[in-house]
């Protein structure tokens, strides 16, 4: 083989075409057969097409190499004469993820990175370095930065990974060394413990510092410095499958203190990179897109031109980051003939959708799942925390799990506990940042979001969507055929009634039907008689008496309270009022709670009813007067809830805020004060729009674009004169809206759209609708709860943002929650905020309500990349199949795609909701009734779920509803975290029971 350390990529691309990673031949080529590929590929003078190459991904290259390595064949070349390294994450139920590199190509390669050091001036002739990486246990970070530092002129001491703090320390003096190497983790922890010796401070001679694997941060930087004083930081990057490719100097590239990103210079002639759409990372198609431009970040690809006998081709790496030119500082520094062959890798770092860094190494969730999934140890859902320690600020490592298994169970435990230290490489040296954190369900909280279930299934009918099964407070419940839906839209009160949990604004939940039980037998009404409807505040319930009365209607506000004066905090949440009104009157008063959202939650109603007997009863008449039937108890854990709840509401509107911030940077950031909490998504949207209207009277508002039913509800029955819908969303409306306005006959002061929208999943030319809002001094309102914070950036477009926070921002499917964001930017600003501030006063969100929302908003953007990434490999399913008329998504449709991608942030995907039109209603009966995943209301939740919009929210409009390309045969698919593979089984399984259904006997089609 050539003793060049590179080679040519038409060389790579001709002994990958003879290569087990990417055909089906069962060895890889000996040393003669790669020789004649490198030929015959010569002899045709092609030039060569790296962008026809399909995409490498780890899952499937280590496929073909466990086969490889446990294969002893004399004909298996993979193991002759190599190499060998493994990458972290590989441990626990199997063999270690592992990397055979030809041996010569290895000492070659390394031989050039010296090089590249030495160029960069990272290392230096009469440097001494002490490396603390990993070696041994099958890891060879120790030797491979050893060699590469020495061949860049340095003198290496080996300390190892194994050696203690204390004795580091003390090499460190002993041997005047000047620069420390290791990962970032023991970097961290080195300078810790000098930290903590201040009488060896100016012992220690530390010119350097590098570091490897994840990034430092500011604060980490600070210490660094702070403690060694003023030392220059570099960085190195490379894995097993690549070695190392990229180096990172402050005298280089720029370290942005507010980033999270880390900058290296690469060398093409070494390495090239592609960067990729994120959607890249986790979509099946054949169809690759085009590599984006400089600037734009993705999903890396990697082509390693050191690695001829194994090539690694378009790899996906899995970072993110993006390709920029090199600084000008680093272009006054570097030789003349070495400039047009490097680059800037801007590294955003992991894909947290599969992957997290933790003390060096790089963990696979697919592995650590294969372990917690075994049912033999019990674990029903498990969390991956990732925290700073203080004062070191190492990264420390919690595993949070929810165990089936009894407390003094402690066997399985153990074995749990063994397994997971060992595929997360948990030794002495890094134990004390590792925790292992049991919630056993007899003592756990239940409201926590954890992962999500392990394995896709529909429910029985009215079945709670809740994991673990049988806890409380579900916003969905189970739907399992096409009539279940039809039967439920077209129920009565006493048919809703049977229902435990669902989507609460529909359903009284059987906490609330408990309370008002224990209201009726304390009040001596008849159900017969009188309905009562529970709401936490005074002031709503009072307007909707007054409302009632004002129609004729006799209505009874009764307000329950504790008779105790005392803290606010400890009887606030256990008021509540009772609006009493006859049965007659029933569908205006459920018109109310279903729409305005401003019912009393399942969780403040269980608060409550603990508490039913210290209170107190207080009406106009008296026979609706009672007084508490015991005497109300201290609750000092009531007392620490509530206040926590204030915590973590400030917490939950600064994390919304830094969520919602625009990308532009003339924008303002949103603060966590332009951030209204409210207890649902409706209620948020009817007090934006009753802020608005009521300051503007006799003014009337557009809806643009197909609308969630209940908005256009909430808009009629507040005070807009008039609601003028344009329910197509297209092009000419607008030149139409536009023709209106000119003379603004119609006193248009407001626009409410949705980018994209509940079910259509079309997106509203919000430039052009902006346009109009300057010109015509208009508001423009937009609900982005399908797209959500992480993938749509509507700042620099719109002056109110809503949320249903109960959708992807929870995920948990256990919790309500609604937000308003007032842009900083608008021109409204100051009468936007005055506005909903004055009206946020009689807003009732329970804390623990909240304690919960934020506890499951802790992983969202990790969460909306998965199952966004899920939802472009599931839609694969329905693509050109004869049964389908078309699908619905961002990322389809042609008309609006456009609109979506202005939007559409850096890092943002398209998100996980799509909808699939059948041909014809059968076809979509029958996918939907064989269809074994979750179904029913809500979407955005954890798990994958499914429903037949249009049977369920606007049953009764069917037929006028298909003029605004809204057909009866849609079915709505929110795709969740799931293993991908699993979820697109179940839809192929479903349009496999389509295509016998359509090719049955008697079959129309």
């Amino acid at each position: 083989m050539s003793p060049s350390p590179t080679y040519s990529l038409a060389d790579i691309l001709a002994v990958a075409r003879v290569h087990p990673f990417y055909c089906s031949t069962q060895y890889p080529p000996d040393e003669p057969a790669i020789q004649r590929a490198r030929e015959e590929a010569a002899s045709k003078y092609e030039p060569p097409d790296l962008k026809s190459w399909p995409l490498l991904r780890k899952n499937d290259l280590f496929t073909v190499i466990e086969r490889l390595i446990n294969d002893t064949d004399a004909r298996n070349t993979y193991r002759h004469n190599v190499y060998t390294s493994v990458t972290g994450g590989g441990g626990g139920a199997s063999k270690p993820l592992f990397f055979a590199t030809d041996a010569m190509e290895n000492r070659r390669h390394r031989a050039l990175f010296g090089e590249f050091l030495k160029k960069t001036g990272i290392i230096e002739r009469g440097d001494w370095v002490l490396s603390t990486h990993h070696g041994g246990s099958l890891y060879r970070s120790l030797d491979l930065t050893m060699e590469i530092m020495e061949n860049a002129g340095g003198s290496v001491l080996a300390a190892g990974h194994q050696c203690p703090t204390a004795s580091v320390v003390q090499i460190l003096q002993d041997f005047n060394v000047t620069v420390l190497t290791g990962d970032s983790s023991q970097i961290i922890s080195i300078v810790h413990q000098i930290s903590t010796m201040p009488d060896i401070k100016n012992r220690i001679k530390i010119r350097k510092v590098v570091y490897t694997s994840e990034g430092l941060s500011m604060m980490q930087r600070v210490q660094i410095c702070k403690v060694l004083g003023t030392v220059a930081i570099y960085s190195i990057l490379g894995s097993a499958e690549a070695g190392p490719y990229g180096a990172s100097s402050p005298f280089l590239v720029d370290f942005d203190l507010y980033s999270n990103s880390n900058d290296f210079i690469i060398d093409t002639r070494m390495t090239i990179i592609e960067v990729l759409p994120l959607s890249c990372a986790g979509c099946e198609s054949d169809e690759i897109p085009e590599p984006l431009p400089d600037g734009e970040t993705g999903i890396i690809a990697q082509t390693v031109l050191t690695r001829l006998r194994h090539p690694v081709i378009r790899y996906i790496t899995g970072d993110i980051g993006s390709l920029h030119s090199i600084p000008q500082k680093a272009v006054d520094r570097i030789a003349r003939h070495d400039l047009p062959h490097y680059r800037l890798l801007r590294l955003q770092g992991r894909d947290r959708r599969f992957s997290f860094m933790w003390d060096g190494c790089d963990f696979q969730f697919d592995k650590l799942n294969t372990i917690l999934s075994d049912p033999q140890l019990g674990v029903l859902l498990w969390q991956v925390i990732l925290d700073k320690m203080q004062p070191s600020q190492e990264i420390s490592l919690e595993i949070r799990l929810l165990s089936g298994q009894n407390s003094g169970d402690t066997m399985h435990l153990q074995t749990l506990l063994r397994r997971l230290k060992a595929c997360l490489d948990v030794n002495s040296s890094n134990e004390h940042k590792f925790k292992i954190t049991f919630c056993l369900i007899a003592m756990a909280p239940t409201d926590r979001n954890w992962v999500y279930p392990n394995s896709l299934r529909a429910l029985p009918l009215h079945e709670a969507h809740i994991y673990p099964p049988g806890t409380p407070h579900a916003v969905s419940s189970s739907l399992p055929t096409w009539q279940s839906v039809i039967d439920l839209a077209t129920a009565g009160r006493t048919d809703l009634d049977a229902i435990d949990y669902s989507y609460p604004r529909f359903f009284f939940c059987q906490p609330i039907r408990s309370l008002v039980e224990r209201v009726r037998q304390r009040l001596r009404f008849s159900s017969d008689d009188l309905d009562c409807y529970i709401f936490p505040s005074s002031e709503d319930a009072s307007d909707y008496a007054a409302q009632l009365r004002a129609n004729g209607v006799e209505a009874h506000h009764i307000r329950f309270c504790s008779p105790v004066p005392g803290p606010v905090t400890s009887t606030l949440y256990l008021a509540f009022s009772a609006l009493l009104v006859p049965l007659g009157s029933r569908a205006h008063v459920r018109g109310i709670w279903v729409n305005l959202g401003t019912g009393i939650t399942t969780r403040h109603a269980e608060y409550c009813l603990d508490h039913f007997d210290e209170l107190v009863s207080i009406s106009s008449l008296p026979r609706y007067y009672t007084l508490a039937e015991r005497v109300p108890s201290h609750d000092p854990y009531s007392e620490e809830w509530i206040q926590r709840g204030a915590s973590d509401l400030a917490d939950l509107k600064a994390f919304i805020a830094r969520l919602a911030t625009s990308e532009a940077p003339d924008m303002k950031p949103v603060k966590a004060e332009d951030v209204f909490i409210f207890p649902n998504g409706m209620n948020a949207i009817y007090n934006a729009s009753e802020a608005i209207a009521i300051n503007n009277p006799n003014k009337s508002v557009v809806t643009f674009g197909w609308i969630y039913p209940e908005t256009i509800n909430n808009l009629r029955r507040g005070q807009w004169e008039h609601v003028i819908p344009f329910k197509l969303g297209r092009e000419e409306d607008l030149d139409q809206l536009t023709h209106m306005l000119n003379p603004n006959d119609r006193h248009i002061y407001a626009i409410f759209c949705e980018l994209p929208s509940n079910i259509k999943l079309t997106s509203p030319n919000l430039e052009r609708i902006r346009s109009l809002a300057k010109d015509h001094g208009l508001v423009v309102v937009c609900d982005e709860t399908v797209g959500n914070f992480v993938n749509i950036d509507l700042l620099p477009y719109v002056d109110i943002i809503t949320t249903s926070l109960t959708k992807m921002f929870s995920g948990a499917a256990n919790v309500t929650g609604g937000s308003v964001i007032v842009n900083p930017n608008s021109p409204h600003y100051e009468d936007l905020y005055d506005a909903i501030n004055s009206r946020y006063e009689t807003v009732s969100c329970f804390p623990k309500d909240i304690s919960v929302l934020r506890e499951n908003s802790i992983n969202m953007v990790e969460r909306v990349q998965k199952a966004d990434a899920n939802a472009l490999r599931v839609m694969s399913v329905f693509t050109n199949h004869p049964a389908v008329a078309h699908v619905n998504h961002p990322s389809r449709d042609p008309a609006s795609s456009a609109n979506y991608e202005r939007h559409r942030r850096q890092n943002g995907g398209y998100g996980n909701v799509f909808s699939v039109v059948f041909r014809n209603r059968g076809s979509a009966e029958h996918f939907y009734d064989n269809l074994d995943i979750c179904k029913g209301s809500s979407f955005g939740t954890n798990f994958t779920l499914a429903i037949p919009f249009v049977q369920l929210a606007v049953y009764n409009k069917q037929e006028s509803n298909e003029n605004y390309g809204l057909p009866k045969h849609i079915i709505r698919i929110s795709v969740g975290l799931e293993r991908p593979r699993d979820i697109r089984a179940k839809m192929k399984q479903a349009m496999d029971e389509v295509e016998k259904f359509e090719l049955g006997p008697g079959s129309e089609f």
